[in-house]
């Protein structure tokens, strides 16, 4: 749920510019819901803008990170 939370948020603050905004741990929006494995979150992110060539502040990319193979084939376009 804390990826979702993160997502309404940032769909309120600011529709249009926080598809790529950083939390202080270097996250986005996408990441999170990549991490915690919301395949819905990840859909909605993506199809309203989200840049999937991301990377984790480990540096792996997005694709990398994920585990779900429905998040792997968003990611993979």
């Amino acid at each position: 749920m804390f990826p979702l939370f993160r997502v309404l948020f940032f769909f309120n603050k600011n529709f249009h510019q926080t598809f790529q905004a950083l939390d202080k741990h270097n996250i986005s929006p996408l990441l999170a819901a990549i991490w915690e494995g919301h395949t819905e979150c990840v859909r909605l992110l993506i199809a309203n803008g989200a840049q999937i060539n991301g990377r984790t502040p480990d540096g792996l990319s997005y694709l990398e990170a994920a585990e779900k193979a429905e998040i792997k084939s968003m990611l993979s376009v």
